[in-house]
């Protein structure tokens, strides 16, 4: 059985949902709810890219860089992947800080793991939408 990569943001979901219910584990919360809300879209991305699309993956080296590169040239052929590329750019950044960074700079990390779950949210959606046009 193949994994669904939008479980991530399900479990991005959950998290936020029981963000504040013990305080000494919020921040904890939020940094993992912005990391699975990346790799939800990520890994979608990447399936996309190999499974509807015929691209060969990388192996590790280089494969973030390589996937948002690739769903950022799509644009130039549909412009449903656009949104796709600014969240997949935005969430990386957040997640490497949220992953990386011990100390945790500006907005409110509740409210970036929010948004992050949101963005992540609509760019799945575009991704399908684009998934299920190509199936027409």
């Amino acid at each position: 059985m193949t994994f669904a990569w939008d479980g991530f943001l399900r479990v991005a979901e959950v998290l936020l949902d029981d963000l504040d219910s013990h305080e000494e584990a919020r921040e904890a919360k939020s940094r993992t709810a912005i990391s699975r809300a990346y790799y939800a879209v990520f890994c979608t991305a990447k399936a996309h890219l190999r499974d509807d699309l015929g691209h060969t993956n990388r192996r590790r080296a280089g494969l973030h860089g390589d996937v948002r590169s690739r769903i950022k040239a799509l644009r130039g052929t549909d412009p449903r992947y656009g949104p796709v590329a600014v969240v997949l750019e935005r969430l990386h950044a957040s997640r490497e800080h949220a992953d990386y960074e011990a100390e945790w700079q500006g907005e409110d990390l509740g409210d970036v793991a929010r948004k992050a779950v949101a963005s992540g949210r609509q760019a799945l959606d575009s991704l399908a939408r684009v998934r299920d046009d190509g199936r027409h």
